[in-house]
């Protein structure tokens, strides 16, 4: 299952020490069931499988591969990081900087060159597509959720 391995990689880093206590503690009461029924684990790793073979993850994946195999899109990327950490750290002075309109003129270039690429493009659609349905899917379960949320002066209004 997916958070076996999660978890054993979790441990694996060093994460489960004396040091951090709660981590460990959160650690076994899951590895023992006793926070919660092992089956909600189970639908976890088939909701992720389906999301997986999903054709908005497949698009995402796909246009990713396409992005990255440009060699252009690279130098692009790298021109753009360049810039908007060169804007960064000139903008903490303001408008006033003199190398601020340099910088700022520099960004929007590097901005309008990355994004005026059609693999680039492809690849934020996907990438939108498939945030919008996790968006829609996240919220359903929240709202599941929150139908069964006990507070002090409330009980559980599912059975």
């Amino acid at each position: 299952m997916f958070w076996q391995y999660w978890t054993s990689d979790w441990l694996d880093c060093g994460y489960y020490s004396k040091k951090n206590r709660k981590y460990s503690q959160r650690y076994d009461i899951i590895f023992s069931g006793e926070f919660m029924d092992l089956t909600l684990y189970e639908q976890a790793d088939n909701i992720i499988a389906v999301i997986k073979e999903s054709s908005a993850y497949k698009n995402v994946i796909d246009s990713l591969a396409r992005f990255e195999s440009e060699a252009n899109l690279k130098e692009k990327v790298n021109n753009f990081n360049q810039s908007k950490r060169m804007y960064e750290s000139v903008s903490i002075y303001g408008k006033h900087h003199p190398d601020y309109q340099c910088a700022s003129k520099s960004l929007v270039e590097a901005k309008a060159n990355l994004f005026a690429e059609p693999a680039y493009e492809s690849y934020l659609k996907s990438l939108k597509e498939i945030n919008e349905e996790l968006r829609v899917f996240s919220s359903e379960i929240e709202e599941a959720l929150r139908e069964c949320l006990v507070t002090k002066d409330q009980v559980c209004r599912k059975g």
